[in-house]
């Protein structure tokens, strides 16, 4: 639509708010304005939020602006760009969005810039929670980490995978506890390789092992860094890892994916974001649940999953809980319902910041020392005599 057109429109409505659809990709955005509940155009622009943000004030000037997009690649730095230009942005899940079936059909970038401006001004979309700066890199760098260790992970595969390869035998004495400094002494020093391919092999995957597990320690100190200078995050983070199951790391994931634990007003809020809940299966007079919802945050449902595991070993009242559990389901669907009690006891001591308390396993009584008794014998015996 031409500007002669809006400017014409302008004056025809009293329409006071423009809304923009972003549907965002690496080279190109297409960018949807409705004005009220007219459809105005969809344009195409290069992936920079100021050319969207002249072409609205050259167009739509003195009017408010509300603009969508969706959760994805991008981040949030896109929606700080357009909050700073004083338009009133949100980022949605894009599962989220109402969807029609012929929308689904004939699936294209205007289709769906308009269906984000459109749910928009019919007021159906509900922006996620944001983290601040400092906590979005907090997570980036948590993540970085998680994602080196699957890398050291993958490594020792390799390396694994060469000696299996290569008909190899781990000595006994090693196999037993591997990836310790004597396993890797013997990796490069006392594994004979008959061949010149063999040994250069063998230091290629020895460099990418040793590479990785350097930087992994080097993110390690970074994160330590970066809490000593938070003092909150280092309050919480002690408080977390007083909680049986909870070290240094699964502290720091639960830290970084939540990062604020008042923006969940229920544990089953909590749950949801998650991914402890179930999926819900009910229609008419059958009601039913299934298994747990595809949705939510898997980082934090996986490590809270081996948590409990850890837990049970440790804290007495969720060890007779899961025993009252496994006795009537599997240990697999038990152990979630452990994981979600947890999750409710980490909501508590975050909320509070009070230390949590385990309560210890009772430690079966000693036999009583029967070397008071034994000496009243002998004496007897002495008197008898």
């Amino acid at each position: 639509m031409s500007k002669v057109r809006i400017r014409t429109l302008l004056s025809q409505t009293t329409a006071t708010t423009v809304y923009i659809g972003l549907d965002v990709h690496r080279r190109t955005w297409s960018v949807s304005f409705y004005l009220g509940e007219h459809y105005i155009s969809t344009k195409s622009f290069a992936p920079h939020a100021r050319d969207v943000i002249r072409y609205v004030e050259r167009m739509f000037p003195g009017l408010s602006y509300q603009s969508v997009y969706e959760a994805g690649f991008c981040g949030f730095g896109l929606h700080r760009a357009l909050c700073a230009a004083d338009v009133q942005n949100i980022v949605v899940h894009p599962a989220d969005i109402p969807t029609s079936d012929k929308e689904k059909q004939r699936k294209t970038d205007k289709v769906d810039s308009k269906k984000l401006a459109r749910t928009l001004m019919q007021g159906l979309l509900e922006g996620i929670a944001l983290p601040s700066v400092n906590d979005e890199s907090y997570r980036g760098l948590v993540r970085c980490r998680a994602a080196h260790v699957k890398d050291v992970t993958r490594c020792k595969n390799r390396i694994t995978q060469f000696l299996l390869r290569n008909g190899v035998e781990i000595p006994a004495a090693l196999n037993a506890n591997r990836w310790t400094k004597r396993y890797r002494h013997w990796l490069e020093h006392g594994l004979v390789l008959p061949t010149q391919a063999q040994h250069f092999e063998r230091a290629s995957l020895l460099r990418s092992y040793d590479r990785l597990v350097e930087e992994v320690r080097r993110i390690e100190e970074d994160l330590a860094v970066l809490e000593r200078q938070d003092a909150s995050m280092r309050a919480t983070l002690a408080t977390l890892q007083t909680m049986p199951g909870i070290g240094q790391t699964v502290s720091r994931v639960l830290r970084a994916e939540l990062f604020d634990i008042e923006r969940f007003a229920t544990l089953d809020h909590l749950a949801s974001y998650v991914g402890l809940a179930p999926m819900s299966r009910s229609s008419g007079d059958r009601q039913g649940q299934a298994r747990l919802c595809h949705r939510g945050n898997h980082r934090i449902r996986v490590i809270l999953i081996e948590a409990a595991w850890v837990a049970i070993r440790h804290d007495a009242s969720l060890a007779r809980r899961y025993a009252r559990l496994k006795a009537t389901r599997p240990p697999q669907v038990a152990i979630i319902h452990i994981a979600k009690a947890l999750l409710g006891r980490l909501r508590a001591v975050w909320l509070s910041g009070q230390s949590y308390t385990c309560q210890k396993h009772e430690q079966p009584k000693r036999a009583e020392k029967t070397h008071t008794a034994g000496a009243q014998n002998s004496a007897a015996m002495k008197q008898a005599g």
